[in-house]
């Protein structure tokens, strides 16, 4: 059927913390997994962690990436943990039963991911992604160029360029075809979306096509705020390709960045 790709969602190759974050998961377990898919013929195998966990270190967190990238993998996501309010993980961390590592351990983590990764050939194409080359993924290259695209089931949303509609979260509501909620997106807001999405590539944002497709010239809209993190050397903008992008600085510390473009 044409699928090339699956990504496994491992968090942690470290038993204790999974348990901690309530996966089911053993670290063999998700190693084997890659592994059989493999074997069944899939050349395109990604896998998801976190760092930043309750209970993790820099070591155990370093164990996890160098044994996931021995593995079968060819492409790797690595998000900082973010924690939901409602969640039993935000109870516990709310009445002490857990805690988290430091915020300068956590920028250890992330500092030894960008590090690690580049020396193993996984070259960093967005702010939280990881590919071998040719192994970037195209599904979610969709989402960072604000392309249109179909969400299939459950709480799935798609994006016809203007509109945002998603799909029952509950799964009964949605095999009885429940009506999507539709969401009508302002130009504002899909410039917004635009911006701060294309943002997370590396290679940024051709400012030409914000032109074309919104009618606005970025630099004269936001030119106060962007010379800003250009003094800063969180942003650089190349005139003659008239693209801007993230620097290495922005890069850790981006939502500072995305909140001026909302």
């Amino acid at each position: 059927m044409g699928i090339d790709r699956v990504s496994f969602g491992v968090q942690s190759l470290n038993d204790e913390e999974l348990k901690i974050i309530g996966r089911l998961h053993t670290a063999s377990e998700a190693l084997q997994a890659i592994e059989q898919a493999s074997k069944a013929g899939f050349e395109r195998i990604s896998a998801d962690l976190i760092f930043g966990l309750p209970s993790q270190t820099l070591a155990t967190f370093e164990d996890t990436l160098s044994t996931i990238v021995d593995s079968a993998i060819s492409h790797l996501s690595v998000y900082g943990l973010t924690v939901e309010e409602g969640t039993p993980l935000a109870a516990k961390l709310a009445n002490g039963s857990l805690t988290l590592p430091s915020e300068e351990e956590a920028e250890m983590m992330y500092d030894h991911t960008i590090r690690y990764l580049e020396e193993q050939g996984l070259h960093r194409y967005e702010i939280s992604n990881f590919a071998r080359s040719g192994q970037e993924s195209l599904h979610n290259l969709v989402y960072w160029h604000y392309l249109p695209y179909y969400g299939f089931g459950s709480a799935a949303c798609s994006y016809d360029g203007k509109r945002r509609m998603t799909n029952a979260e509950d799964i009964e509501s949605y095999i009885r075809d429940a009506a999507p909620t539709i969401e009508q997106l302002p130009a504002r807001i899909s410039l917004a979306e635009f911006m701060f999405l294309g943002l997370r590539k590396t290679e940024g944002i051709n400012l030409s096509v914000a032109k074309e497709r919104f009618g606005v010239d970025i630099i004269a809209m936001f030119g106060q705020e962007i010379e800003k993190y250009i003094n800063k050397e969180m942003l650089s903008f190349d005139q003659a390709e008239n693209t801007l992008k993230l620097t290495k600085l922005g890069m850790k510390f981006g939502n500072e960045i995305f909140e001026l473009f909302l």
